[in-house]
């Protein structure tokens, strides 16, 4: 997703964080009894265990207890 700002420079916003994207099947499915993603919250696992330093992340929060 693509805009203009006050200044008139281009700037980029993933099409996810707009109603412009489709609807997330997982999400649909849920039908508002899931507040986040089961691949969004194995992602902030492996942040999570990053930033503590226990080891490192791994691409796509595989690899995470």
């Amino acid at each position: 997703m693509f805009f203009y700002d006050d200044e008139g420079a281009l700037k980029a916003l993933p099409a996810g964080w707009t109603d412009a994207n489709q609807p997330d099947p997982f999400v649909t499915l849920a039908g508002g009894r899931a507040f986040f993603r089961p691949a969004d919250l194995l992602e902030l696992a492996a942040l999570a265990v990053h930033l503590r330093g226990v080891g490192s992340a791994p691409e796509g929060g595989q690899h995470v207890r």
